[in-house]
C-alpha cells in the first residue's frame, strides 16, 4: 500500500518493471518511461477478475510484455441502477471508505467507483534501522530512528461507460484517476549539523481511453484502442 514502495509482479522469475505488462481493461498500468507499476490505482471493489497470460507476448501486446501480461478486468454496469458502500478501519489509524454505483447494463450503461484510504504508519513498527555515515570513524554505521513520517493516503476514481454499436460491435470508454501522498521517512539536508526534514512523495495519474471491438465471423475479430 503506497505509491513508491517496492512492489512488483514477477512471472517466470523475471522482475516486473519492464518484464510484466500490467493492464486494466486493456489500458496500461505501467508508466510509459520507467515501467513502474502502481498496483494501488484500482479499488478492489471495482475488480471483476484478473487474467494472467504467461510467456513472451511483446509481439501481441507491445512493450513490457517480455515474461507475461496481467489484465485486471473491472466490473461492467449491472442490470438497472445499483449502489454499494464499503468501509473499514484497523491498526495504525487505518481507514478506508468507498462507493460504487452503476446505471443501465453492459449494452448501454456506466459505472463509477471512488474511494479514499489512509494509514498513520504503514511500517507497523516504532523504529527503523538506517545506514548513516560516521565522519569520526570514517565508515557507515547502522542507526535506529523513530518511525516518523511514514503515513500514507490516497484517493482513487474509476469510471467506465459501455455501449453496443450493433450486433457484433461494442464501445467502452475508460477513465481513471489516482492521487496519493506517501511519507518516506526523513532526510538530513545539512551534512555537518543535520536537520531532519520530512521526505514526502506526491503522485497523481490520470488516464482516459476508449476501446472499440467487434467480430466479422466466429473466427475473425477486430479491435481498436486509444488512451492518453
Amino acid at each position: 500500500m503506497g505509491y513508491g514502495l517496492p512492489s512488483q509482479v514477477n512471472i517466470r522469475g523475471v522482475p516486473g518493471q519492464h518484464g510484466v505488462l500490467m493492464l486494466v481493461d486493456g489500458m496500461p498500468l505501467n508508466e510509459s518511461r520507467g515501467g513502474f507499476m502502481n498496483i494501488n490505482e484500482v479499488p478492489m471493489n471495482a475488480i471483476e477478475k484478473v487474467e494472467v497470460v504467461r510467456g513472451a507476448f511483446s509481439s501481441l501486446y507491445g512493450t513490457d510484455a517480455f515474461s507475461g501480461v496481467v489484465n485486471v478486468r473491472t466490473k461492467d454496469p449491472g442490470a438497472g441502477p445499483r449502489a454499494e458502500v464499503s468501509g473499514g478501519a484497523g491498526n495504525e489509524g487505518f481507514y478506508q471508505a468507498g462507493v460504487r454505483a452503476s446505471v443501465g447494463d453492459k449494452a448501454l450503461g456506466c459505472t463509477v467507483t471512488a474511494d479514499k484510504r489512509a494509514i498513520d504508519n504503514y511500517l507497523g513498527r516504532e523504529h527503523v534501522i538506517e545506514q548513516a555515515w560516521d565522519p569520526v570513524g570514517m565508515r557507515m554505521v547502522e542507526v535506529s530512528r523513530d518511525a516518523e513520517n511514514y503515513d500514507y493516503a490516497d484517493q482513487r476514481f474509476l469510471g467506465k461507460f459501455t455501449m453496443d454499436l450493433g450486433k457484433d460491435a461494442s464501445l467502452a470508454v475508460h477513465a481513471r484517476y489516482f492521487e496519493g501522498e506517501l511519507g518516506y521517512g526523513q532526510k538530513e539536508l545539512m551534512p555537518v549539523y543535520p536537520q531532519p526534514e520530512d521526505d514526502v512523495i506526491e503522485s497523481r495519474t490520470t488516464l482516459l481511453g476508449a476501446s472499440l471491438e467487434g467480430k466479422v465471423s466466429d473466427r475473425t475479430a477486430w479491435s481498436f484502442q486509444g488512451y492518453h
